[in-house]
């Protein structure tokens, strides 16, 4: 199962989440992606709190998705934009799970190996910009099958 999912504001409140239905049945699967204060991933940004560029910022992917034994979650790619449209070009932080430091520090804590994405990058900004976006294109895969959710670089 493959879906795509963005924080829904400018990190206001920096949470955000979206439902599809389970292809088993099984009913819905939901992710959250929120960005977090610390490497603990327990406090999440909030309206009041402030990035400066060159800040780590740590976001996490999480779904109650019930059967883990079975199952991992993956961030396939993930983008932060200066607007809240995925299609327009930004800058490109993972591509086929693997952290792409081209332009921003990115560093993966998790990946494809439980049901929680956890990754870091260094905070930046668009110029003329006041806000940055993110979106990312998440996936349920099978651990019976682990290099599929693993990071590729082919």
């Amino acid at each position: 199962m493959t879906m795509q999912m963005s924080l829904q504001t400018a990190l206001h409140p920096i949470i955000g989440t979206v439902t599809r239905p389970s292809v088993n049945g099984s009913g819905p699967i939901t992710a959250t992606m929120a960005a977090f204060l610390t490497d603990a991933f327990t406090d999440p940004y909030t309206v009041d709190d402030e990035l400066t560029v060159g800040d780590p910022l740590y976001i996490g992917i999480s779904t109650i998705f019930l059967d883990g034994e079975r199952f991992a979650l993956r961030a396939d790619k993930c983008i932060a934009a200066p607007n809240n449209n995925p299609a327009q070009p930004g800058v490109l932080l993972i591509s086929n799970g693997c952290p792409v430091t081209d332009a921003v520090d990115v560093q993966i804590i998790h990946n494809g190996d439980s049901l929680a994405v956890m990754f870091q990058l260094e905070t930046f900004a668009f110029n003329d910009q006041s806000a940055v976006y993110m979106s990312c294109d998440i996936s349920l895969c099978p651990k019976t099958t682990p290099d599929t959710c693993r990071c590729s670089t082919s």
